[in-house]
């Protein structure tokens, strides 16, 4: 039996070189995530659910819109355009799935809007139950910035005003009340956007962790 013992040894000595071979191997072929599985060690979750962590939104950049040439110089004519400072008050910041102010406030009209609005959002104003009509006008930028008025008059303030006239990734109309935003279209004369612009704003409210679901969408014209 001594005799098979050197023999039995050098094969058992082959196997484990071999063996050390294939971890190396192995270990110099982790992928990145896989690495810092294993450097996080027991605390580490598995590399399944790593790869379930989002990912962050990246920024917006959408193609915009230039005002209407006919609409050019009118704030020559008695039509209001906002400094940058002075549009900061028109800003829509996001609270809790609700349209809010610079100051955390929640949008809401101060007074009874535009007539039309009975027209463009029936169901949702039965459903508010007030007076307070709520269109307002917006426009949104290409980093998806959103400005909106409830202020909104011929002559003096439209969605150009927003701006300064300046190019817009959307525009229209939304029904607001108390923060919550009931409705939205892309009616506006100065931009005349198509309704794809539409998905546009609904993609920037879904990424700020608004629910859209239920939001009625009103189309006006055609994309193509």
């Amino acid at each position: 039996m001594i005799k098979y013992i050197p023999k039995t040894l050098a094969f058992l000595l082959r196997i484990s070189a071999f063996h050390l071979i294939f971890v190396a191997i192995q270990v110099s072929n982790f992928s990145l995530q896989a690495q810092e599985v294993f450097e996080l060690g027991s605390s580490a979750k598995p590399l399944k659910k790593m790869r379930e962590i989002p990912k962050r939104y990246e920024p917006f950049k959408f193609p915009t819109l230039k005002v209407l040439q006919k609409y050019e110089g009118e704030q020559h004519q008695g039509v209001l355009y906002l400094s940058t400072t002075q549009r900061e008050k028109y800003r829509v910041h996001f609270c809790e799935q609700r349209l809010c102010d610079r100051h955390g406030q929640v949008l809401n009209p101060k007074h009874k809007g535009p007539k039309q609005a009975l027209a463009s959002f029936p169901v949702q104003q039965k459903e508010i139950g007030n007076d307070q009509q709520g269109l307002a006008i917006f426009v949104m930028d290409a980093q998806g910035e959103l400005w909106l008025s409830f202020e909104a008059k011929a002559k003096y303030f439209h969605h150009s005003s927003l701006l300064a006239g300046g190019p817009v990734a959307a525009a229209g109309e939304m029904i607001v009340f108390q923060g919550k935003l009931y409705g939205i279209n892309n009616q506006s004369g100065h931009y005349q956007p198509p309704p794809l612009v539409i998905k546009r704003v609904l993609s920037v409210l879904h990424a700020k962790g608004m629910d859209t679901q239920d939001i009625l969408i009103k189309k006006f014209g055609s994309d193509f």
